[in-house]
């Protein structure tokens, strides 16, 4: 599940504005435990939500998060390798090969537990886009600081 939750679990989701009351941050966490919820976690910002035009009114404060059910995490525990999130990619599909790619790892893991094969489809998709495409974000970098280069910025 995903969303807005206008609610942080700890003050290290807040930088600026009101301090947050414990209480209300307790509550929050109380009712994930209750609905044995847990944090996913975050790739980038930690902050998702911002108020203020000024250094003295400017509030950041992380509100919306992914959260999931134990049960979730115990079946799907490969979700996250290495801290690193898996990330589909819009853009595999442009290419006839990569449908290959899922339904051959698919189909040689069939008496294997989906959450192995789940891994291993992500593990293989994962090689054949830096292999097809090459490190699309950082050939991105790449050129963006090279436009500021040759504009004479940074």
């Amino acid at each position: 599940m995903f969303g807005d939750f206008n609610e942080i679990l700890g003050m290290h989701e807040k930088e600026g504005g009101a301090v947050r009351g414990e209480r209300q941050i307790d509550a929050f966490r109380e009712a994930l435990v209750v609905c044995e919820c847990k944090d996913l976690g975050f790739k980038g910002n930690i902050y998702t939500w911002q108020r203020g035009t000024s250094e003295e009114t400017l509030a950041h404060e992380r509100l919306d998060r992914y959260i999931a059910c134990v049960g979730w995490c115990s079946i799907f525990h490969t979700w996250r390798k290495n801290d690193k999130l898996f990330q589909f990619e819009a853009l595999w599909l442009s290419n006839a090969e990569c449908g290959n790619v899922v339904s051959d790892v698919w189909c040689v893991g069939v008496n294997e537990s989906v959450p192995t094969r789940i891994a291993w489809v992500e593990e293989s998709l994962t090689s054949w886009a830096e292999k097809t495409f090459g490190v699309l974000k950082k050939k991105i970098k790449k050129h963006r600081v090279n436009c500021k280069r040759s504009k004479g910025v940074g």
